[in-house]
């Protein structure tokens, strides 16, 4: 996933926009049956198979003069698709919210 900061005010990373590509690796059974991934480019039984996006909020937040905490809210959304050994395929969405929390500390410039 390449992501991208969007300017806002004085906070250059307070919002930020991701894309990127859903690298797949299909395992299991349907019906009783396996989904063993067919030959890939990738080998391995990797594919390149879908899209992804992210969108988030990170806002810094000073803690003295030098150490900042930076809490992010992000959702991410991908869609993927896989080929399946005994034909077919199978469609595979996801959307997820996470939370995170860094701590930094910024010196003199």
């Amino acid at each position: 996933m390449v992501s991208r900061d969007l300017p806002y005010r004085y906070n250059p990373s307070l919002f930020k926009l991701g894309l990127g590509i859903v690298v797949g690796h299909p395992e299991g059974n349907v019906r009783g049956k396996p989904i063993n991934p067919v030959n890939s480019l990738l080998g391995g039984g990797y594919h390149i198979s879908g899209v992804c996006f992210q969108a988030a909020f990170s806002p810094k937040l000073k803690i003295t003069e030098h150490w900042f905490i930076r809490p992010e809210a992000k959702l991410t959304a991908a869609w993927a698709q896989f080929s399946l050994l005994g034909g077919g395929s199978a469609q595979v969405p996801n959307i997820a919210f996470h939370t995170l929390v860094g701590l930094g500390y910024q010196g003199e410039l």
